[in-house]
């Protein structure tokens, strides 16, 4: 969850679908206890990071859940997804990618024909369901999967070769299980060894072969490029992740973004600007004759806690909600008369997200006291069967 969004989805259909797998256990008292204690603590330390989410989704419609934009539907991830020869070459793809599986991960699979019948049998419902997922992932990283008639929410994944995360964590398991029973059939401890270091010799050179064929650019190298990092006043929209944008900025992005200055924009209304002041996330202004329905745009993109605060002429202060404009940015609403006002504006984040943090920081430290007391009882368990 506090890694990639895209994926926790994934692993939540697992996951259930692993429980449906053995929901004959989940009449046991104790595991049901502990799969409750599991999924309070995940979503309390990873709260930081949900709750926030939620709150951003409900005020805005930003690009990341727009289905349009991110072209996350089944006809871009049918186009996207892999042709079957792809898991069996060198060839580096556009994105820099490489899809190849490595012998010594097709030779263990191989084996899985074999090393079944071989299993004991009180591991082979965990090595059969992992076996099913791990083929399931990698079908599902091809062209020939369905994706054209799956349900949207499927595939908001974008690039079907994602899938193939799952196939590695699964199949990790069913590699490892299949090297120990092969290594078990050979009698001899000397053979054993050979055997061993034999598929060792062969697969590490091999793995540094394919991580060879990966180039990436070190920027911390580029002194030019560091200094303009470190100089820039401003950051155009097009050097950051843009699908955090709201949708109506992206939408204008080579228009009115561009266009747009480091300055308030009168949208609606009639107002004088005497004086502004920006320095990163605050802002001063100074206003006259301002009437009734006027309203502000400032030059920040919205996202849910902008505190905005008007200070009128004799004083008197008032807050006023910060609102998205037609644009995608910060903007404001004044439904009275004003001669002379101030307006301040700040970034604190909103209340929801520092109760997030709090909850977090207080189940991460919980979790840790709950490990601890957990391993002492474990122990104290351990001791009273010998």
């Amino acid at each position: 969850m506090l890694s990639h969004t895209i994926s926790t989805l994934y692993t939540a259909i697992f996951s259930f679908l692993y429980l449906l797998f053995f929901i004959r256990k989940l009449k046991e008292k104790e595991i049901l206890i502990k799969i409750g204690i599991n999924i309070l603590f995940t979503l309390l330390v990873s709260a930081c990071f949900w709750l926030p989410l939620l709150e951003a989704q409900n005020s805005a419609n930003y690009a990341i859940f727009d289905d349009n934009i991110m072209s996350t539907n089944s006809r871009y991830v049918q186009e996207g997804a892999l042709d079957f020869y792809q898991i069996f070459v060198n060839k580096q793809e556009e994105n820099g990618t490489i899809f190849k599986i490595g012998i010594p991960t097709l030779f263990l699979m191989i084996t899985s024909i074999y090393t079944i019948r071989k299993l004991d049998k009180k591991y082979k419902d965990v090595y059969i369901i992992f076996l099913l997922f791990s083929y399931v992932s990698l079908f599902m990283c091809f062209k020939i999967f369905p994706w054209k008639w799956m349900p949207n929410f499927l595939c908001k994944l974008q690039y079907a070769w994602r899938m193939m995360g799952f196939f590695d964590f699964f199949i990790a398991f069913i590699c490892g299980i299949n090297a120990v029973i092969l290594l078990s059939c050979i009698k001899k401890r000397t053979w054993k060894y050979i055997f061993a270091v034999a598929f060792i010799v062969v697969s590490i050179p091999y793995t540094l072969y394919l991580m060879s064929m990966f180039h990436t650019k070190d920027a911390t190298v580029d002194k030019e490029y560091e200094a303009f990092i470190c100089n820039a006043k401003t950051l155009s929209h097009f050097q950051i992740n843009r699908e955090y944008l709201p949708s109506k900025a992206i939408r204008e992005q080579r228009t009115y973004m561009l266009e747009k200055e480091n300055k308030t924009d009168i949208l609606e209304g009639e107002a004088q600007i005497v004086e502004e002041e920006k320095e990163g996330l605050h802002m001063k202004i100074q206003l006259e004759k301002i009437q009734t329905s006027t309203r502000l745009e400032f030059p920040y993109i919205y996202y849910p806690g902008y505190h905005i605060i008007l200070e009128k002429e004799n004083g008197e202060t008032m807050s006023l909600k910060a609102e998205e404009s037609q644009h995608g940015y910060v903007s404001v609403y004044i439904t009275e008369n004003m001669e002379n006002v101030k307006i301040a504006i700040d970034y604190e984040g909103t209340w929801i997200m520092k109760l997030s943090y709090a909850i977090s920081s207080l189940a991460g430290i919980s979790f840790i006291f709950y490990i601890v007391k957990q391993n002492k009882k474990e122990k104290v368990n351990g001791e009273e069967t010998k």
